[in-house]
């Protein structure tokens, strides 16, 4: 069920070729309160998830970091209206309700599907593959509760990640046991 849609979404939906038409379209809905403008070309309805939102607003990136950490326990601190994922570039972008921050990481990394979780609309790390990004992008990082972590499963998603973060890893790892 989508909560987000791109005018090129509602074309498809609607099967309408001419653009302005769509826009012409998804401005009455707007005026019905049925679909309203978020940022230019997307709409939302009014009940929206904000995770389908996050992936329409960057397409090739996936959520992780801090909102997947404290999603699972990992850390404590709750980072309120702020979504954390990883992208192509470095960007923030900000909505009426919530700041999106993406976080830019090699293409390599970025594209490979292990440790990410695709559901209709978005897609989002596991645990252990956000673990990996923090460390890769925060090399000092600090985890506040391991307990449910696989570290099987951190070791295998690790092998994607450069020597540097299976070596932190290793060492968190061997303090978490």
């Amino acid at each position: 069920w989508k909560t987000i849609f791109s005018i090129s979404d509602m074309a498809f939906l609607l099967n309408m070729k001419d653009i302005q038409s769509v826009r012409n379209y998804a401005s009455a809905l707007g005026k019905e309160w049925i679909l309203q403008s978020l940022a230019y070309g997307i709409r939302w309805l009014q009940r929206y998830d904000k995770y389908e939102l996050a992936s329409k607003l960057k397409k090739k990136s996936y959520i992780s970091l801090e909102t997947v950490l404290y999603m699972h326990g990992i850390i404590y601190q709750d980072y309120g209206q702020i979504i954390t994922s990883i992208s192509d570039n470095t960007i923030n972008k900000k909505t009426k309700w919530c700041t999106y921050m993406y976080k830019k990481i090699t293409s390599k990394i970025l594209l490979d599907p292990l440790g990410i979780e695709h559901n209709n609309n978005y897609s989002i790390a596991s645990a252990e593959r956000a673990i990996c990004d923090k460390i890769y992008l925060s090399p000092l990082s600090s985890f506040d509760n391991l307990e449910h972590i696989s570290f099987e499963k951190l070791y295998h998603i690790s092998q994607i990640y450069p020597r540097r973060v299976r070596l932190s890893l290793d060492n968190l790892i061997h303090h978490a046991s």
